[in-house]
């Protein structure tokens, strides 16, 4: 008698469960499928500032760059309180049909700690993808804390380091075939200044 409940209650709920679920209603013959407008942070800055802004579904130019500067704020234990300012620019650097977008971005921080960082990085396309350069170049005038070598050191010994870090890598890449890229470059550190 058990089983023939159990076996009827799931048989209940499954058919209960067996009805058609759609996330929204059908659309009524002739509604119109337009998409609801969609606004950006740039396009309600032009409604405050009551300028004209223009619709999202515009071409992308092959002439034209995107722009977009930031403040940046953060906060770590090696670094405190920091703040500063990023950007990024896109653009592309041929025919938008066979070239990829590229894109260059950057940052320059100050510490509560009296450190200062600075950072660029970029990733090119040429004409027709024939060429891709890409660069992660920073420096850095900060410090960190060492601590003793081997496992019975303390977290109280540690010693606040100051130094100068400067990276440069740089690499160039060409187009074999399209989506291959064969390339060389440059990766160059360094730490100076040591205190």
């Amino acid at each position: 008698m058990r089983r023939f409940r159990f076996t009827f209650c799931t048989l209940a709920v499954l058919a209960a469960l067996a009805v058609s679920a759609a996330a929204q209603d059908r659309p009524e013959a002739g509604a119109s499928a337009d998409p609801p407008a969609a606004m950006d942070v740039g396009d309600l800055w032009h409604k405050v500032r009551r300028q004209e802004f223009t619709s999202n579904d515009d071409p992308l130019g092959a002439n034209k760059r995107y722009l977009v500067f930031a403040p940046s704020i953060g906060s770590k234990p090696s670094t405190g309180l920091n703040g500063g300012f990023s950007w990024n620019t896109a653009f592309f650097s041929g025919d938008p049909d066979s070239t990829h977008i590229s894109s260059l971005n950057g940052g320059l921080k100050f510490s509560q700690k009296k450190q200062t960082m600075l950072g660029v990085k970029l990733a090119v396309f040429t004409d027709d993808d024939r060429w891709f350069i890409q660069g992660d170049n920073r420096m850095s005038w900060t410090s960190q804390n060492t601590y003793d070598l081997g496992g019975g050191a303390l977290a109280t010994s540690a010693e606040n380091l100051k130094f100068d870090f400067f990276r440069l890598y740089e690499t160039a890449y060409r187009n074999i075939t399209p989506g291959l890229f064969v390339g060389a470059g440059l990766n160059f550190n360094t730490h100076s200044n040591v205190q």
